[in-house]
């Protein structure tokens, strides 16, 4: 596997001029009303729920998907990847498997007023039976993961 590139060498020289990088709860974004085209929320969502691994809550998850709602622009994508847990699994799951029901996801979002466009199977994976924890060594890299496209209206 690849080392990561930091951040710094990633915006290094300009590189990528129209990214502004900052830190902040998923529940407080750093960004302008409809200011934004495109979110993309990877393997996040489940960070919502969990505080042992996070020190502390990252976001209240309503408040979250309302504050993303808040800085796109109407007609923007939200584009949301996560590792798979059951159907009925609870949210607690964030904090302990690090993986989330995908219905907590599209309850969350339709919540918010996004109009789910399209759900891709293209990282789903049969062989994962969602008992590990993403960092398991027998599943990482490796997860069932959905991958979803929700529209602004």
């Amino acid at each position: 596997m690849a080392a990561s590139r930091s951040k710094d060498e990633r915006l290094k020289d300009g590189r990528l001029a129209n990214v502004t990088p900052t830190i902040s709860n998923f529940d407080k974004l750093d960004a302008a009303d409809a200011s934004v085209d495109v979110v993309t929320w990877f393997q996040g969502p489940h960070e919502l729920w969990c505080t042992k691994d996070c020190g502390g809550s990252l976001g209240d998850p309503a408040e979250s998907f309302a504050e993303i709602s808040r800085v796109l622009k109407p007609g923007g994508y939200l584009v949301i990847m996560d590792h798979v847990a059951p159907q009925g699994t609870p949210t607690t799951s964030g904090d302990t498997t690090h993986r989330v029901d995908p219905m907590q996801i599209k309850a969350l979002a339709t919540g918010a007023n996004f109009a789910l466009e399209e759900e891709s199977n293209i990282l789903a994976n049969p062989a994962d039976d969602h008992t590990k924890g993403v960092f398991d060594p027998a599943i990482r890299g490796k997860t069932d993961q959905v991958l979803l496209r929700y529209k602004k209206p």
